[in-house]
């Protein structure tokens, strides 16, 4: 890599480690807290969330090793970076608003 694209990948590295730690985290918690409500238009739906925590770790962790191999220089890292930005990754960009249940929270539900 010459000099001139230097700064940007550090930095396109730097950003996959963050995600990367920050998308398995969520996926760890995900997996502690894995019982969510969703509000639909009519209703409200208790999902389980553990297959979704799941792939939060795997991507996250993917992306982590990733972003180093970027700051080390591997295509391979930039390859993993590019598919990366380039898919959606969120499924909370469908709009749904979920809201976590637990001990903090009531359900608004009021069924009999």
């Amino acid at each position: 890599m010459n000099g001139k694209w230097q700064g940007w990948a550090a930095t396109a590295g730097i950003l996959m480690v963050i995600v990367g730690g920050f998308k398995a985290l969520s996926g760890v918690i995900g997996l502690f807290n894995d019982e969510w409500i969703v509000r639909g238009f009519n209703a409200y739906f208790f999902i389980d969330i553990s297959a979704l925590a799941w792939w939060y770790i795997i991507v996250g962790v993917i992306l982590l090793f990733a972003g180093l191999a970027v700051l080390n220089g591997r295509a391979w890292g930039r390859w993993v970076g590019v598919f990366a930005g380039a898919s959606p990754s969120s499924p909370s960009s469908s709009g749904s608003r979920s809201i976590p249940s637990g001990p903090s929270f009531s359900s608004p539900c009021t069924c009999s």
